[in-house]
């Protein structure tokens, strides 16, 4: 049986409750679902939450949210041929963590380890090769490399002013700059298609990237 809910302004117990259905994203597209109490005294006319009923409500579907959204995680990186035991032996978890974490849901810190793996899936390259500082480096600019090959398509201008900056302008995004003092190239203009090692290889370098 429900306590009665009293008005925290007036004491007074006439009182009008309104349920609606409230609905968030967890990171990765995991919906939570969950009923909200809004109480209103018709005393005073007071309105809030009165009790703790819609946070308990939330955190039962958080929990509920959080198990889907590990298990979903999970499965994701198994389609990209990440096994569990490659993921828990380059964290250094012990057997079976993810076996746990997806079918008994996990700590909120293993979930945001989940989530980090998650977005950026190449971190457990870096973890294998005992957070290399070289090795992550070049990793991260073969993550680079994909990005612009992936975002940079069709033609560029680049406008050079020597030694002070370079300018991309693509038809496609927002114009691109890199500024430094340090670039050193020889035209004062390029037009054409840029490939991304041709940024990584000649610009960045001179940048002191």
């Amino acid at each position: 049986m429900m306590d009665k809910v009293t008005c925290p302004s007036c004491g007074s117990e006439k009182m009008e409750s309104v349920t609606t259905t409230k609905e968030e994203f967890l990171p990765w597209g995991t919906r939570l679902t969950y009923e909200k109490i809004t109480d209103t005294c018709l005393s005073c006319g007071e309105s809030g939450e009165f009790t703790d009923i819609t946070d308990k409500n939330y955190l039962d579907a958080l929990e509920i949210a959080k198990k889907s959204s590990a298990e979903t995680i999970i499965e994701y990186l198994s389609s990209l041929g990440i096994s569990m035991a490659y993921f828990e032996r380059a964290l250094s978890l012990p057997q079976r963590t993810l076996t746990r974490w997806k079918y008994q849901g996990c700590s909120a810190s293993g979930m945001t380890l989940l989530r980090m793996i998650r977005t950026f899936p190449w971190l457990l390259k870096v973890a294998d090769e005992k957070y290399d500082v070289d090795f992550a480096r070049g990793e991260l600019l073969g993550q680079i490399k994909n990005l612009i090959d992936q975002t940079y398509k069709g033609t560029f201008y680049v406008n050079v002013n020597v030694g002070v900056d370079v300018v991309f302008k693509s038809n496609k995004t927002q114009p691109f700059r890199l500024e430094s003092d340090k670039v050193s190239i020889t035209d004062n203009e390029f037009k054409g298609d840029i490939k991304s090692n041709y940024l990584l290889k000649n610009l960045l370098p001179k940048a002191g990237v």
